[in-house]
């Protein structure tokens, strides 16, 4: 009996050596015994490729001469738009023309002259002379190449024969106004988003003759 109670304890003392080792085989690891994998921080390397180096653009101001040539520009404009609305009052558009060159008391005093153009049937014709159909720019007043107001002197040569077709009593063209005059005259201009325009253009002496300019 004896015998038997050694070789079970001896037997029972084995097998729990081989669970003891069976278990430390097949055990999950801890949190301890994992290996962490560490990865390179790339932010930096991130923020180099995306970034962009700035850069500032410089633009230079206009000089006052160039203020100069583009208001000579905007008074060319100015005179055949003009005319072109005077000449033809039924093939004008007069909110459109008009508003490209003038603004403020001009729009409305140019546009209630083509409208009177309009009501009384009547056209121009230029004169066959294109000295008689001129403009020359005096002089220019302007503060500053940025400035948003200027004053053009200048002096007008108009010899555009104002007339009704058919009129008269025979039929023929009624002339109304043929004479050639010059106006000495004194634009004021303002600029505005869409560029220059006109705002007045008093008259500041007329000439019954179309000398007027040298004088």
């Amino acid at each position: 009996m004896t015998t038997k109670l050694k070789t079970s304890a001896a037997t029972i003392l084995l097998l729990a050596l081989l669970t003891a080792s069976c278990t430390s085989q097949n055990a999950i690891p801890t949190p301890e015994d994992t290996t962490t994998q560490s990865f390179p921080d790339l932010s930096d390397l991130a923020d180099q490729t995306t970034s962009t180096p700035s850069t500032t653009v410089t633009v230079p101001e206009p000089t006052l001469e160039e203020a100069k040539a583009e208001i000579e520009a905007f008074m060319h404009d100015e005179n055949e738009k003009w005319h072109a609305c005077a000449n033809q009052p039924q093939d004008c558009d007069i909110e459109r023309q008009l508003g490209e060159i003038h603004i403020g008391g001009q729009l409305e005093a140019s546009t209630k002259l083509v409208e009177g153009l309009l009501e009384e049937g009547l056209v121009a014709r230029p004169p066959e002379n294109p000295e008689h159909d001129q403009y020359v720019i005096e002089e220019i007043e302007i503060r500053s190449p940025t400035a948003q107001t200027a004053t053009v002197h200048m002096c007008d040569i108009d010899g555009h024969t104002v007339y009704r077709p058919g009129g008269a009593p025979d039929g023929t063209d009624l002339v109304v106004a043929g004479q050639v005059i010059s106006v000495k005259r004194k634009a004021e201009l303002q600029k505005t988003e869409l560029g220059w325009r006109m705002s007045s253009f008093p008259i500041d002496v007329t000439f019954t003759n179309g000398d007027g300019c040298d004088q």
